[in-house]
């Protein structure tokens, strides 16, 4: 069959080609030699497995021909388990390391007219792009490793474990994912690579800032942050009240200046308290039953009480609860420190969290707040194991004082049109050289988060 289906192939490829064809002659010659290097390929896993019979079509997939294998790439936390990552845009890779883009805005529109025949002369005339300003984005290199003894890589099914190798692989991509996740919604400052510093990108809360970001170089310029009003101080989740919703969504419609379709991603107890205002409202002077709301789905005949959606005459707001807003925030318990008043030293550092490395967990930039620590203070610097310097003086002498890290942001409002995540690197497998004590190696990517309109951003949070 092979050397009938070559033999064809020449003739025809011959013949078109004397004719001047020299397409289809070079179309039937690719087809024809594909066609019969396939067949012998097929025979020769037919003769060494006793499978693939012709009486039915098969799947290409199966063929036994070179298929790239990327299984280990798909791995990763499905999409409800990193929201933010898996559903902004994908934009194309910075071309440095802090990379810029212009960013524009509408003058406020105004009433009156002109009179007739007035003169226009340079004194009047206004620059369309006096608004225009630039922002700033920067790259963050994240990697996570794994590694295996050599006995774990010989014995059958360590601990239950078929291969120990790809199981390591797997968990280190699900973990460089959530990392990513943690990142894109946290209040991290962004600042280029230097000698004391990573580079580091803007996480999401951060970007939602309505006072400047502490890194002056890098920052958002004025007038291009959301408004003070867009920031809806809460004590916690049962202060976010349906009327809130109402005020933020009327303020995201002024900013945005036309009907709004957000994603408001939440922590799970702000999800459940969205979920208790359909719920469970009490019944007022003058109004019917409770609202009982829920959504029946035809295709599995279930009932759901979850409301996913509000809609109001500002437009629309999608609510998604993530372990990941700032979910880190505050995981040191007892975290600890002595403050002098007039300084901004804070030392005798207890309860610090520590990194994979042993490091202080601790972060440049990171909001910090306890007694005696002016609002809105943040860590300039971790100086050692046991002492940082904030941004601010102490106003009070303080010994062991409880200190908080970060905001507890309840709710981020975003629109998803205006994000932009950037990636140099996308997760890779890195295998280092083997040194007889079992196969290492570490998962890493390039990643840089990018807002394109940041008055656009609302959140709920807790001071």
């Amino acid at each position: 069959m092979k050397t009938f289906i070559l033999g064809m192939t020449v003739f025809l490829t011959a013949l078109l080609s004397f004719r001047g064809e020299f397409e289809a002659a070079w179309l039937i010659a690719f087809v024809g030699s594909a066609a019969a290097i396939s067949r012998t390929e097929v025979r020769e896993h037919q003769r060494q497995t006793g499978t693939f019979t012709f009486a039915a079509p098969t799947l290409v997939a199966t063929l036994p021909v070179t298929h790239e294998d990327l299984s280990d790439q798909y791995v990763c936390l499905e999409m409800e388990a990193t929201l933010f990552v898996s559903t902004t845009p994908k934009g194309d890779a910075p071309t440095d390391t802090v990379y810029r883009a212009p960013i524009d805005k509408l003058d406020a529109p105004r009433l009156g007219g002109l009179k007739d025949h007035q003169l226009v002369n340079r004194a009047n005339v206004k620059n369309r792009a006096a608004n225009r300003k630039q922002i700033f984005g920067a790259v963050q290199h994240m990697r996570e490793t794994y590694g295996s003894s050599v006995v774990a890589e010989v014995v059958k099914n360590p601990a239950g474990i078929t291969d120990i190798v790809a199981f390591g692989k797997e968990r280190t991509l699900k973990a460089l994912k959530q990392n990513w996740e943690l990142t894109a919604l946290s209040d991290q400052e962004q600042n280029e690579i230097g000698s004391a510093l990573a580079g580091l990108t803007r996480g999401a809360v951060m970007w939602g800032w309505t006072s400047a970001q502490p890194n002056a170089t890098l920052k958002v310029p004025d007038g291009f942050r959301p408004e003070t009003s867009q920031r809806v101080s809460v004590t916690g989740p049962t202060d976010i009240t349906e009327a809130k919703f109402r005020t933020m969504g009327l303020n995201l419609r002024k900013a945005r200046q036309k009907q709004i379709n957000v994603m408001a991603f939440c922590t799970l107890d702000a999800a459940v308290q969205f979920d208790t205002f359909f719920r469970e409202q009490v019944p007022v002077e003058g109004s019917a039953v409770p609202v009982r709301s829920f959504h029946h789905d035809p295709a599995v005949d279930e009932y759901s009480e979850t409301i996913t959606t509000y809609r109001t005459r500002n437009g629309k707001i999608s609510v998604d609860g993530t372990d990941y807003l700032n979910g880190l925030r505050n995981s040191a318990t007892g975290l600890t420190g002595d403050t002098t008043s007039g300084s901004a030293v804070i030392s005798g550092l207890l309860n610090v969290p520590l990194d994979d490395d042993g490091n202080s967990a601790l972060q440049p930039y990171s909001p910090i707040s306890g007694t005696g620590i002016p609002a809105g203070a943040y860590i300039v610097s971790v100086d050692s194991a046991t002492q940082i310097t904030i941004s601010a003086n102490a106003t009070a002498n303080g010994s062991d004082v409880s200190l908080k890290l970060g905001v507890e942001t309840q709710m981020l409002f975003v629109d998803l049109e205006f994000w932009e995540q950037k990636a140099n690197m996308v997760p890779s497998h890195v295998e280092l050289t083997p040194d007889g004590g079992g196969k290492d190696g570490y998962c890493e990517q390039m990643n840089s988060l990018f807002c394109t309109y940041p008055a656009l951003i609302g959140s709920f949070y807790t001071p």
